[in-house]
């Protein structure tokens, strides 16, 4: 069976946190019985590059790589756009920046389909362009389609769309979409059951959650933890958004140290703000480390070297439906988790594998859930998450339900 992938965010671009999903489930649907294509952007802007990913890869691969217009194509201080200026570009801009992609990618589609013939087509988002992409192509060619939606899309988490029009268009394009999609696959139970509420016509054995993983042969080398001061509580990430105020912990954290314990190593490794950085320069520097993004391949070694990892989701528009990322990474490397997160779903699957759990805008409840950690830590007894739950969220496992839904959709 041959799919097509439209797949924005693609290796060696590392961007979002669906480039590492994508690449884990492709690299392994050969094996069950799935042949894909790839539709995917040239040199798109504010992207982060790991060449590692694209190593991870089939050498034999079919890529196509039409090349992506967005705003800052046509501006010299991008720089200035992904700080300051997205938001006036919002009220004219639909579904978002990257829709004049299709200028490109549609007559790329309609020769894939004639030199390729694939079966089916799997339209990933965000960018929420590219559900317009496979809703044309659709159209066009009677291509059948799946939905593989890592975020809610007409809820609007990030408050992409200020204007009655926009919003409209969005529902009545997600309608449309939900009716002709073969299947859905969506990376939250949350984000099922408000398809389900939504569109009473889908019904639920069309919606599979496939969530993010982790790579089991990543994770095997970690080691065992080494109980040696100080104690580091590492952040893997970006950092900025709604969805992630570190404010409350930071000051917290700060609090933590100035009661006398400062053999503590806050270790954030990603991009963040400026406003981050501003936070995060009241902490005394000995107790704090900045990395800026690095290669995935290079971060194992501070896995390695932690002994906490910390996860970080505050209260937001639809926080309650979605699950961070890093969540299943963190599972897979068999050390303990401090999870700031709000009241919800998110928090109760935390407190079942064994995570110290705490709201993110409660600061007595993270600071004595630091106590909590740093008492552990001395007695040399940190909580593991349960084995029978990491491998339910393997790549290995994640990749045969995947190949699998496919299949029996486009059958």
């Amino acid at each position: 069976m041959r799919i097509l992938f439209v797949s924005y965010f693609f290796p060696p671009n590392a961007y979002a946190t669906g480039v590492k999903r994508t690449t884990r489930i492709i690299k392994r649907l050969r094996k069950h019985g799935v042949e894909p294509l790839i539709l995917t952007a040239r040199d798109y802007t504010f992207i982060k590059r790991d060449e590692s990913f694209l190593r991870e890869l089939p050498e034999d691969l079919v890529i196509f790589r039409p090349k992506a217009l967005e705003p800052s194509t046509f501006l010299k201080n991008a720089e200035f756009l992904e700080e300051k200026g997205k938001k006036p570009f919002r009220y004219f801009i639909w579904p978002d920046s990257r829709i004049l992609w299709l200028i490109n990618a549609l007559p790329q589609i309609s020769k894939i389909i004639k030199n390729f013939k694939p079966h089916g087509m799997v339209v990933q988002a965000p960018p929420f362009s590219s559900l317009v992409l496979g809703l044309l192509a659709n159209k066009l060619h009677k291509l059948p389609y799946i939905l593989d939606m890592w975020d809610p899309w007409s809820d609007d988490l990030y408050g992409m769309y200020p204007t009655f029009w926009q919003k409209n268009l969005t529902d009545k394009a997600e309608e449309s979409l939900m009716k002709g999609a073969r299947g859905i696959i969506v990376v939250t139970y949350p984000m099922k059951y408000r398809l389900l509420h939504r569109y009473p016509f889908l019904e639920s054995h069309k919606i599979e959650v496939i969530t993010f993983g982790y790579e089991e042969d990543e994770m095997k080398d970690i080691g065992e933890i080494d109980y040696n001061p100080p104690l580091k509580i590492l952040y893997l990430g970006s950092l900025f958004g709604i969805h992630k105020d570190p404010r409350v912990f930071f000051e917290a954290f700060h609090e933590f140290i100035k009661k006398g314990n400062k053999n503590v190593k806050l270790i954030l490794v990603g991009t963040k703000s400026s406003k981050i950085l501003d936070l995060a320069s009241s902490i005394p520097k000995e107790n704090i480390e900045l990395i800026p993004y690095i290669p995935h391949s290079e971060i194992l070694k501070f896995i390695r070297s932690s002994h906490i990892l910390w996860l970080l989701t505050t209260p937001g528009p639809g926080y309650d439906l979605i699950m961070p990322s890093k969540l299943f990474e963190y599972l897979g490397a068999r050390r303990p988790i401090l999870a700031t997160v709000p009241p919800g779903w998110v928090q109760d699957f935390l407190k079942r594998i064994n995570a110290f759990v705490c709201d993110p805008v409660n600061k007595s409840e993270i600071l004595d859930t630091l106590y909590r950690i740093w008492s552990s830590f001395e007695n040399k007894k940190l909580p593991l998450p349960p084995q029978e739950v990491r491998a339910f969220y393997s790549y290995e496992n994640l990749s045969e339900r995947y190949a699998a839904f496919l299949k029996e959709r486009f059958s």
